[in-house]
């Protein structure tokens, strides 16, 4: 369901290649001109490589290489990366609304896709969601529902804690990963990061319609997951 104050931290919306027609950084560069109004360059994207060896007497061989660009709009909540390997385009907060952040990213991928030719090897979302929960609290279940369980022999509270499931979603042949953690708390808040990445690297559609139809369906999965995952009360404080 849509929120007013959703908790959406940053969301992404990723194409990657095996195979892409761009030889050089500057055959990057030119596709600039193919993105809309009001993006400008930002910074290269810096892949390292090196040999380390055990003896000192050997020379450490590094390798830098250009992989990417990032280009950023005026608001500078909107990134696209055009890179050897793919497109992404990165929603910082404020989050607004899927249709508007998902529609530059349709512009931007039919573009993409006719300019380079490239052959899809995944195509994925992620939202990384920072949900602010109210303290004091007496149970984290009051908020969110699926967190660890404490064995009975130790205090039931929590210090922190990292937890990361994945999950193949054959329906839709997709698979998800599911990362939560929290963040250092203050007086007044404890700050849970509810991370969801939903994904399909097999049986990838050609077409432009097709494959933004499955970025739809993973937005399906999106929600059903975060709908799930959170309480009435947790509902409440995006109001």
């Amino acid at each position: 369901m849509p929120y007013n104050n959703a908790p959406i931290k940053e969301a992404v919306f990723d194409i990657r290649v095996s195979q892409i027609l761009a030889v050089s950084i500057e055959d990057l560069s030119n596709f600039s001109s193919y993105l809309p109004d009001g993006f400008s360059f930002k910074n290269e994207i810096i892949q390292f490589q090196g040999k380390f060896a055990i003896n000192k007497k050997l020379p450490i061989e590094e390798n830098v290489e250009k992989i990417g660009l990032v280009f950023e709009d005026k608001s500078l909540t909107n990134q696209i990366q055009i890179r050897f390997d793919g497109l992404t385009l990165n929603v910082l907060k404020p989050y607004k609304t899927w249709d508007e952040h998902f529609g530059l990213f349709k512009i931007v991928s039919e573009r993409f896709l006719d300019v380079f030719k490239p052959k899809i090897s995944k195509l994925a979302i992620r939202y990384i969601n920072k949900i602010e929960i109210p303290l004091p609290i007496k149970e984290f279940e009051e908020y969110i529902i699926n967190m660890p369980q404490i064995p009975k022999c130790l205090p039931q509270s929590l210090s922190h804690f990292f937890m990361q499931i994945r999950v193949p979603y054959e329906k839709y042949n997709k698979e998800v990963n599911i990362t939560e953690t929290m963040e250092n708390s203050t007086l007044e808040t404890l700050p849970f990061i509810f991370d969801i990445d939903v994904f399909q690297d097999q049986n990838i559609p050609l077409e432009l319609n097709e494959i933004l139809d499955e970025f739809e369906k993973m937005r399906t999965i999106k929600n059903e997951i975060f709908e799930n995952c959170i309480t009435d009360r947790t509902r409440q404080l995006f109001l």
